[in-house]
């Protein structure tokens, strides 16, 4: 990252800390648009995605993350976090945050889900505009459009990939067995917008994951049955 970028990330940390709320736009327009983050992990049974499930407080969105997959040294076991909607059309400082606690506040796009004293940052890069090759393409050498048969391409937003490599899970900090993911796209601090206004910082939903420490071969007993 730039000088500048390792500046964002510092300002995000006092952000979290004092409880800042971000501003969020609720509709997918071309300037501020939503932030989606999703996984995939490797080996893919590793993970059960977040779906609707009811507990003592309701119906929730929980995953599941089996820890076992992370022990196997032959094949190491990482996530893939698909961080999609962030603005194309200035430079962006995106981050992956985690925590072990959610945050005292309501979980909903728009704020900060992850707990400030438990929160760390997992992944941060910085996303440069895109340059669309929609008026005359290098390669093929003719006009090219965003419309196809198929559908229309996206040239407002793009996507970060952050890989993590996993640990064992055996931190001290983890045996409370609950992970909650946030992505945070932050303004490059150096870019003003046209009107010399500060351009909006998206916030993604929180992803919520228990995780389950059987073992393999128990795993594997319980899909046999």
């Amino acid at each position: 990252m730039k000088k500048h970028a390792h500046f964002g990330h510092f300002m995000l940390v006092i952000m979290l800390w004092c409880g800042v709320t971000f501003a969020h736009a609720e509709d997918d327009t071309e300037h501020h648009p939503t932030l989606v983050l999703h996984q995939a992990a490797h080996p893919a049974q590793m993970l059960i995605l977040p779906h609707r499930r009811s507990d003592e407080e309701g119906a929730v969105e929980i995953g599941t993350l089996f820890s076992s997959y992370t022990l196997e040294e032959e094949r190491p076991a990482y996530i893939d976090f698909f961080i999609s909607g962030i603005r194309a059309d200035i430079p962006m400082n995106v981050y992956l945050a985690f925590s072990t606690r959610p945050s005292d506040r309501e979980a909903r796009a728009g704020q900060l889900g992850v707990d400030p004293q438990s929160m760390e940052i997992l992944a941060g890069v910085q996303m440069q505009p895109l340059r669309s090759l929609v008026d005359e393409d290098p390669l093929f050498k003719r006009q090219l459009s965003t419309k196809s048969i198929l559908g229309e391409t996206a040239v407002h937003t793009q996507t970060a990939i952050l890989s993590v490599r996993l640990s064992d899970l055996a931190a001290p900090q983890l045996q409370g067995n609950e992970l909650y993911f946030q992505a945070i796209a932050v303004p490059d601090f150096a870019h003003q917008n046209t009107d010399g206004q500060r351009a909006h910082t998206q916030t993604s939903e929180i992803d919520f994951y228990q995780v389950d420490r059987i073992s393999l071969d128990a795993l594997q007993a319980q899909k046999d049955e």
